[in-house]
């Protein structure tokens, strides 16, 4: 008998990575459609939001200036039953009611604003002063949701009289979304917690945004591998292997660094630093 062998683990293994880039690449895609049906439901959203502010306010007036005469008529005949509550009570509630549609209302205006800069196409926006501690502000409120739903202990500590950096403020604040999503997601249960730090290295010239974690952790191994295309250590599906490239490429165009420092089982470090512009923050 006569046969020939052949090994086929590279051709196996090259086409499984092929494969595993066609999907990455799909859910790249995704993301970027994600953004722009995000930049529009934003658009439809503030619309209805707007008349909601302006219509609160104006019940708010209204009960302002009726609430006099229902006091009087209060005095003359007694209790009566106001939008099936006493006046006593309704009297009471009306203006925190008020007070906290109003302040929802300005809330969802707020996320829906930061939501549409953030699917912003800001690649060929200028560079400008950019306030990192109110990129990490912008951040938080986008990341709010997922951070609730992860941990009980979020701590963010705001560096004081931090100087600007020169940048683009969406695209900064793409790179610590994506920081804050992994260190988030690190976390194997609510008690574990993620801390947000700025701070001014000034014999560096830096200012420094760092994003720290009690989480899972990632292998010695790994480290050097961090921001490679492709490369996560999320299981099965989770990640993309996308962000922290991008988030990198996005670093690198500002003139800066992003490090990872991290021991298994006890969390990751990751220092984000940016050259600080000459004048000082207020």
């Amino acid at each position: 008998m006569f046969g020939t062998v052949m090994d086929v683990t590279e051709q196996v293994r090259a086409e499984q990575e092929a494969r595993l880039r066609e999907q990455h690449l799909v859910q790249a895609d995704k993301m970027v459609s994600l953004g722009i049906l995000t930049s529009g439901v934003a658009h439809e959203i503030n619309n209805p939001n707007h008349s909601i502010m302006s219509n609160v306010s104006v019940l708010s007036g209204v009960w302002d200036d009726v609430r006099p005469i229902l006091d009087r008529f209060y005095g003359d005949f007694g209790d009566f039953v106001l939008g099936g509550f006493d006046y006593t009570e309704c009297r009471d509630k009306l203006p925190y009611m008020y007070a906290s549609a109003l302040a929802s209302s300005k809330r969802i205006e707020l996320i829906v604003n930061e939501l549409r800069d953030f699917a912003r196409n800001s690649a060929n926006e200028r560079m400008a002063a950019t306030d990192l501690n109110g990129v990490v502000h912008s951040a938080v409120i986008l990341m709010s949701s997922l951070i609730k739903k992860h941990t009980d202990r979020f701590c963010v500590e705001p560096g004081e009289h931090l100087p600007s950096v020169t940048g683009n403020f969406q695209r900064i604040e793409q790179v610590v979304v994506n920081l804050i999503q992994n260190a988030c997601q690190s976390l194997p249960d609510r008690s574990r917690g993620v801390t947000v730090t700025t701070r001014h290295e000034k014999s560096l010239g830096m200012v420094v945004i760092e994003v720290s974690d009690e989480g899972a952790g990632i292998a010695e191994k790994h480290i050097k591998q961090m921001g490679t295309p492709f490369f996560t250590t999320k299981p099965g599906a989770e990640g993309t292997g996308l962000g922290l490239w991008i988030s990198s490429n996005i670093v690198h165009e500002h003139g800066g660094t992003l490090t990872f420092s991290s021991r298994q089982g006890e969390g990751t470090r990751v220092v984000l630093s940016l050259p600080a512009n000459g004048e000082q923050g207020s």
